[in-house]
């Protein structure tokens, strides 16, 4: 469910709130959603486009889309997986391995298995999940945009150039542009 704040809770709200048994059910985000990120279509409105091959593993998954969120997970949902006319739930989800929330996450506009996700500690990911679906491929701790930036000041968002070889990141009152 959403309710307003952008908050996903499994069922029985008002209960004892309890994160981990959230996590465990498969629900989706404990917490505030800080993204919501819709993969590209490629060419004739096929998700995936020239990059999707019968050797990437999310071939066949369709549409995805990414969610970020306070409680420092990564979520990736496939609408057309819902089982029974239910609610969704994700395919994966990555817990963050430090305790700062994941605040954007953007996918890469050719390489439709390719996304990046930055955090309030001023870090970026880079996932490509056709190399794998076990975390980012930039490392469990992420690059640093700028280690001259004050306490605080988090990558906020970010976005990918049209052509995908740069990407914008706002953080602390800067744009930096980045050389993908």
């Amino acid at each position: 469910r959403v309710h307003p704040g952008g908050v996903l809770s499994p069922p029985g709200e008002g209960e004892e709130a309890d994160p981990a048994a959230a996590e465990a059910a498969g629900y989706g985000h404990y917490g505030v959603v800080t993204s919501v990120a819709a993969r590209p279509a490629g060419p004739a409105g096929r998700p995936g486009g020239k990059e999707t091959t019968s050797s990437d593993p999310v071939a066949g998954a369709g549409d995805l889309l990414v969610t970020t969120g306070v409680d420092w997970t990564t979520k990736i949902w496939s609408p057309a997986y819902a089982q029974g006319g239910g609610p969704s739930r994700p395919l994966v989800s990555y817990l963050g391995s430090s305790y700062d929330y994941v605040s954007d996450a953007a996918w890469h506009p050719a390489r439709t298995s390719v996304f990046v996700t930055s955090t309030a500690s001023g870090t970026l990911s880079l996932w490509n999940l056709a190399q794998g679906v076990d975390g980012p491929v930039s490392g469990a701790d992420g690059v640093v945009v700028d280690g001259s930036s004050p306490p605080g000041a988090g990558a906020g968002r970010v976005r990918w150039s049209e052509d995908g070889r740069r990407l914008a990141v706002a953080q602390g009152g800067r744009l930096h542009v980045l050389s993908a």
